[in-house]
């Protein structure tokens, strides 16, 4: 699965996609061991945790999505702007992380299952199932690394956070979990999305929706604290608004959190909340009327001032502003004839920009002061870029 249709035309790239959907689906490619990216499937583990990455970037992790047939990973060099498309096909929800000098492909809804790809030659190192049971859902949303062998599993379907060791033999990977269904609405479930790691403990995002009534958020909606040390859930801490979509995404320098929160995408009841991990508490520091829109994405720099996609309320317009969490707003790529999903800050100072416009997908690069456009078209991914998490940076090829 390396390096297919790298330049082929979109129609051949469906094929190729449609031909391997039963493969991605089902989850069960090969088992290898992780830790060095060159060990085959005998090699030793050796478990503990990896040091943050402090390499600058150098390359873009792109995944796209054509719905109802297939997905891919595009992989983009920052320095050269050359595209390696279809470095590995995927399914047609999917979203990625980096750890470890691996991507981390989650195939989300229908597939429930994960990839791991060398980080260098993208070949597939393993494929495992992260379904709970034989009938049971997961979508999986995101996974948070505590060390090579532990890492936390969330699922929008099911009521906890599982631990997951990817070195485990094949269909053994699910080792434990985390009970949250205390935090479930009436439906049962309490719709747990993303997490992050702060001073020693694990936040994650219970977004509460009814699915009855349309799948609106049921307040309030929480993040939840967990102990990794004890795998115990030991706090909530209630949300100023309902409905957490996307990452939790530290502040610099600080121990306080940020995340978009969609209401229920009437415009009401959202916009960037601030969560202060120290006092438990939350507040609402951008609301949708003052940013414009609903923050489809948001990019946070170092000095607490970032950029955001902005959705029309129920509609698919979508516009770039800058934001500062002190209050300031101010326009950056006005609503066009793009389908942006998604923006990045890499660390030498560009604002990469996800175009799913079906004519021309691709990512855009921009100057993050001016908005002015660098790129005269957009780098080709293949498919379009996905809606969830499409972008990781990642460090250069050594």
């Amino acid at each position: 699965m390396r390096d297919l249709e790298s330049s082929a035309a979109p129609a051949a790239q469906v094929a190729a996609a449609l031909a391997l959907m039963v493969l991605v689906t089902a989850g069960a490619c090969g088992d290898a061991a992780a830790g060095d990216p060159d060990a085959g499937p005998d090699a030793v583990v050796i478990c503990g945790p990896v040091a943050p990455e402090t390499r600058p970037h150098g390359r873009l992790v792109v995944a796209t999505e054509q719905y109802g047939s297939g997905g891919g990973i595009t992989v983009i060099d920052l320095d050269t702007l050359e595209p390696s498309i279809n470095v590995a096909l995927a399914h047609d929800d999917v979203t990625v992380r980096w750890f470890d000098d691996r991507i981390w492909v989650l195939n989300r809804f229908g597939a429930d299952n994960i990839m791991i790809l060398d980080g260098r030659t993208y070949g597939l190192i393993k494929q495992f199932s992260v379904r709970p049971g034989t009938n049971l859902a997961c979508n999986p949303h995101d996974l948070l690394f505590l060390d090579r062998c532990r890492v936390y599993l969330s699922c929008l379907e099911q009521s906890r956070v599982y631990v997951v060791d990817p070195t485990a033999s094949l269909g053994e990977e699910l080792v434990g979990s985390i009970d949250l269904s205390s935090l479930s609405d009436a439906d049962g479930l309490p719709e747990i999305s993303h997490m992050a790691l702060v001073d020693g403990l694990v936040y994650v995002a219970v977004e509460r929706l009814e699915r009855s009534a349309g799948w609106i958020p049921a307040p309030p909606s929480y993040v939840a604290v967990v102990d990794p040390a004890t795998d115990t859930l030991v706090d909530t801490i209630d949300l100023a608004e309902p409905n957490p979509v996307g990452p939790l995404v530290p502040i610099p320098g600080t121990s306080d959190l940020v995340v978009a929160a969609g209401g229920d995408w009437s415009g009401g009841a959202a916009g960037l909340l601030r969560i202060d991990t120290m006092a438990g508490t939350s507040a609402l520091a951008l609301s949708a009327a003052d940013l414009g829109g609903l923050v489809a994405s948001f990019a946070l720099g170092g000095d607490g001032c970032g950029h955001a996609v902005l959705m029309t309320p129920m509609t698919f317009d979508t516009s770039v502003v800058r934001f500062c969490l002190d209050g300031t707003v101010e326009a950056c790529i006005p609503v066009g004839d793009r389908l942006i999903t998604a923006v990045a800050l890499v660390d030498d100072g560009r604002l990469l920009v996800t175009d799913a416009t079906d004519a021309s997908p691709g990512v855009r690069i921009f100057d993050p002061a001016s908005c002015v456009e660098l790129t005269t078209e957009p780098i080709p991914t293949g498919f379009t870029p996905g809606f969830t998490d499409p972008m990781v940076l990642i460090p250069p090829l050594e």
